[in-house]
């Protein structure tokens, strides 16, 4: 199951509301657990925060299906992991942790898809340097 996904769209401001990224997920224990994506890569809430800052202090643009032409711009974003969800007091609430945001898309056609539930997630177009752990 991918958790990074669309939860809600508002076609009168153009906006796009869901997970853009995801740490942890709950088991079937209710914990918390490390989450693994689709290619097994798991990223700790500490790089995440780190990458996100970085990223909303940039240009925040964003585009279709990392074709590297900009639609749209991320203009809501909100770092919900454990100790800031916890200092919140939603911790014990969340189905998951990680980034939520909202984004705006300027193409009409791109919106279009994310309303009628064709493009149901985000993909976080990004960088990085991966160590093998043992």
């Amino acid at each position: 199951m991918i958790n990074v996904k669309v939860l809600k769209t508002v076609a009168k401001n153009k906006l796009v509301y869901g997970w853009a990224m995801v740490n942890k997920v709950r088991n079937e224990n209710d914990e918390l657990v490390d989450y693994f994506d689709t290619d097994n890569e798991h990223f700790p809430e500490d790089v995440t925060l780190e990458a996100f800052e970085e990223f909303m202090t940039g240009d925040r643009l964003v585009d279709n299906i990392h074709d590297e032409k900009p639609i749209g711009q991320i203009v809501f974003g909100f770092p919900m992991i454990s100790d800031i969800a916890e200092a919140f007091g939603i911790l014990d609430k969340l189905p998951q942790t990680g980034i939520i945001v909202g984004m705006r898309v300027d193409d009409a056609e791109i919106l279009a898809k994310y309303e009628s539930g064709e493009y149901t997630g985000f993909s976080i177009g990004a960088l990085a340097n991966f160590e093998d752990l043992e």
